[in-house]
C-alpha cells in the first residue's frame, strides 16, 4: 500500500490513541474514544476535519453511521483504499448493517475495539475481511 507523508502522519497519529480506553462517544486520547471519536480526533489534530457528531446510540444501527461518515469524509471503492484510509465494518452478522470503522495502517487496521476496551492494532484477519462494507478518505488526503 502507498503511504505518502500525509498518509503517514495519519498512522502515526492513529498509533498515539493505542491503548486508549473504549468510551462510548468519547474523544479524548488517553482517556477514551469510541471507534469514530478515532476518527475525529485523528482527521482534528492534522487539520483535515473539524466535524463532530455524538448524537448516536452505542449500537449504531446501520444508516447513522454511513450518513454521518459520507457528510465529512470521501467515500472510495474498496479495492482503491490506501494506508490512512478507512474500513467501514458490520459487526452484527444478522444484519450486517455498517457499525464500526478503522483507519488503515501498513501493518492491517487501528480501531477502537469495544470487544477489548481499547484502541487496538491488528492484522486484517479473513473474518475482517468479511466484514467490510465500505471505504472512505479523509478529505484533502490524495490518492
Amino acid at each position: 500500500m502507498i503511504m505518502n507523508d500525509l498518509r503517514k502522519q495519519i498512522v502515526e497519529e492513529a498509533r498515539t490513541y493505542l491503548g486508549t480506553p473504549f468510551h462510548h462517544q468519547g474523544r479524548l486520547k488517553g482517556i477514551g474514544v469510541d471507534c469514530i471519536g478515532l476518527l475525529i480526533g485523528v482527521g482534528k489534530k492534522l487539520g483535515l476535519i473539524t466535524y463532530d457528531y455524538i448524537a448516536y446510540s452505542r449500537y449504531p444501527d446501520g444508516v447513522t453511521l454511513r450518513r454521518e461518515i459520507s457528510r465529512e469524509f470521501i467515500e472510495i471503492n474498496i479495492r482503491d483504499v490506501k494506508v490512512g484510509d478507512i474500513w467501514l465494518y458490520w459487526l452484527d452478522k444478522k444484519s450486517k448493517a455498517p457499525q464500526h470503522v478503522g483507519i488503515i495502517t501498513d501493518y492491517g487496521f487501528v480501531h477502537t475495539y469495544a470487544d477489548v476496551g481499547k484502541v487496538v492494532e491488528h492484522r486484517l484477519t479473513k473474518a475482517w475481511k468479511k466484514r467490510i462494507v465500505a471505504a472512505f478518505r479523509y478529505p484533502g488526503v490524495g490518492d
